[in-house]
């Protein structure tokens, strides 16, 4: 239940583990094809028990500064100048990653489904949404 637009230190969880599961998911065989061979089905594996670790580590946080966010209990653990960066890398690393979403999305709709549609139409189209 939201109150007052903040979510629970769960739902967050689930939300960042499903997140970069399906991501080590899609990209992790991928990488590790030439040095896994035969035992390439374990990467999902490794990568949904490596999944834990940074949802753990924020669970963990999130308890010990209830009601903060990420970027006031940053300067809380590492001053406010150490702080403050780190939370510009976070939104710096939110905006890069978006993109990349964003960008990969409209490659596999526009080379599968849309081929005659510009790319800037469907790139836009799905930021506007």
């Amino acid at each position: 239940m939201l109150e007052h637009g903040k979510i629970s230190a769960v739902q967050m969880g689930l939300m960042m583990y499903s997140s970069i599961v399906t991501t080590a998911i899609l990209y992790l065989p991928a990488a590790i094809y030439d040095y896994a061979g035969r035992d390439l089905w374990l990467s999902p594996i490794v990568s949904a028990i490596l999944g834990c670790i940074p949802v753990c580590v924020v669970y963990e946080l999130h308890r010990l500064y209830p009601g903060d966010s990420i970027i006031q209990y940053s300067c809380s653990i590492v001053g406010k100048i150490g702080g403050k960066l780190i939370g510009a890398i976070i939104l710096l690393l939110i905006l890069f990653i978006s993109n990349q979403a964003l960008w990969q999305y409209g490659e596999f709709v526009s080379g599968y489904f849309l081929p005659h549609t510009p790319q800037v139409v469907l790139l836009g189209t799905m930021a506007f949404a």
